[in-house]
């Protein structure tokens, strides 16, 4: 399985991770936790699954979208994903003409929907900038009040390919390079 991100510039990086901090510090689940080099706030774009192409083929065919960055992206309160005892909790992204362009063609260049999990086919998909996953049902209101202070905006400036049977992540666009790390 691989996933096609968007990654921020550092100042919204960095906001982001408060809000991941935040919900550390309460010992609650966290985003932040995943300790893995390759764990930054993003975007995901698309995700792929039953295709025998690397991940650095996938960088390659989204090359020429690097071109489209960076974009402003406008995040609005809280969306919880999932049911029962435990919930994703995220910031959605407002969905701009420029972004579900960017995302359209991201699952064209690689090899349409029937490519892409459900969740990130174009006109299903609901971009979103992950806060935490398994976030108990009963603790939710503790933490809404922790991330009240997550950015409001952030600014994607790279996009990404990770790749996760091979454990690496692929930049995308000219002249950069693939980095390595477990995730």
């Amino acid at each position: 399985m691989r996933s096609v991100e968007l990654v921020f510039d550092e100042e919204s990086d960095a906001g982001v991770r408060r809000a991941w901090d935040a919900l550390i510090e309460r010992g609650l689940p966290s985003a932040g936790r995943h300790a893995g080099a390759t764990n930054a706030p993003h975007v995901t774009l698309a995700v792929l699954d039953g295709t025998d192409r690397a991940g650095a083929e996938d960088a390659r065919l989204l090359s020429g979208l690097a071109g489209r960055l960076p974009l402003e992206l406008a995040l609005s309160g809280i969306i919880l994903f999932g049911d029962g005892p435990r919930r994703v909790l995220a910031c959605p992204v407002i969905v701009a003409a420029d972004l579900l362009a960017l995302q359209r063609e991201v699952a064209a260049r690689l090899g349409g929907a029937e490519r892409v999990i459900p969740h990130a086919v174009p006109d299903a998909w609901t971009p979103h900038v992950t806060l935490a996953r398994r976030m108990p049902v009963d603790r939710l209101a503790e933490a809404l009040d922790l991330v009240g202070d997550a950015p409001s905006r952030v600014r994607a400036v790279r996009m990404r390919v990770w790749d996760a049977e091979a454990k690496r992540v692929f930049a995308v666009g000219e002249g950069q390079s693939a980095s390595a790390s477990a995730r």
